[in-house]
């Protein structure tokens, strides 16, 4: 089995790991380590801070064209943390665009605003999406499906809820990512935890989500650009 274990978001720093291949997200304003694969975006815990958002915005463009950048994120809403949800909404809107008109996929924060996370995808029918560090229930992996999106799980996986090993268990294989995000666990403990909860081999879940990322990413092969595509 020569596939490696892909984290599919971190905040880690990029410390390398034999076997594992991570894609780091940075913010616009702090991209400088063009050897690692990573998502660049405005995340909405920063949404507070008008000028900050501003030089963001004005920026992503440009870094999103860097080398090693394979999409945006981490973007979102988030109804708990950060400015007021329309202030949110306006930020999350202007990144999809940039997300969009440069065919670049997304990674989406999303905490107690689904509904207008969704209204915010709704324009953009081509766009490929995944939210990460899923915690919900399979009713709401569905409304996400069928809109459109993908499904990365975390550590919660390790001593998961009833109701996320439903989810896990309903996200078709083909539309399932694993990360670390902030985390300092190993990302091959969650893989093993997904794979023993879906009650699927091993060798088999690395080799999909392998195929997953790369395809997501829009890249022949993730593994060899991990050195920059």
């Amino acid at each position: 089995m020569n596939s490696p274990y892909i984290d599919f978001h971190s905040h880690g720093e990029g410390v390398p790991c034999a076997g594992v291949v991570c894609v780091r997200a940075v913010s616009p304003l702090n991209d400088s380590d063009n050897a690692t694969l990573r998502t660049v975006g405005l995340h909405p815990w920063d949404t507070n801070n008008a000028p900050l958002v501003e030089a963001a915005l004005r920026a992503l463009p440009e870094v999103c064209g860097r080398r090693g950048v394979v999409g945006v994120g981490e973007v979102g809403l988030d109804r708990r943390r950060g400015a007021p949800m329309t202030v949110q909404m306006d930020v999350l809107q202007r990144q999809l665009l940039v997300a969009s008109e440069l065919g670049l996929p997304v990674v989406l924060h999303c905490v107690a605003a689904w509904s207008e996370l969704l209204s915010c995808l709704r324009p953009h029918v081509r766009l490929r999406w995944a939210v990460h560090g899923f915690r919900g229930n399979a009713t709401l992996v569905q409304t996400l499906r069928k809109a459109g999106g993908s499904i990365s799980f975390g550590v919660h996986l390790l001593h998961p809820t009833p109701a996320l090993v439903e989810a896990l268990r309903q996200t078709p294989i083909d539309a399932m990512f694993l990360e670390t995000d902030a985390a300092q666990t190993p990302v091959a403990e969650v893989y093993a935890a997904a794979a023993r909860l879906r009650g699927i081999a091993f060798d088999q879940l690395v080799y999909q989500l392998n195929n997953n990322v790369n395809r997501f990413f829009g890249v022949d092969d993730i593994i060899n650009t991990n050195t920059g595509v």
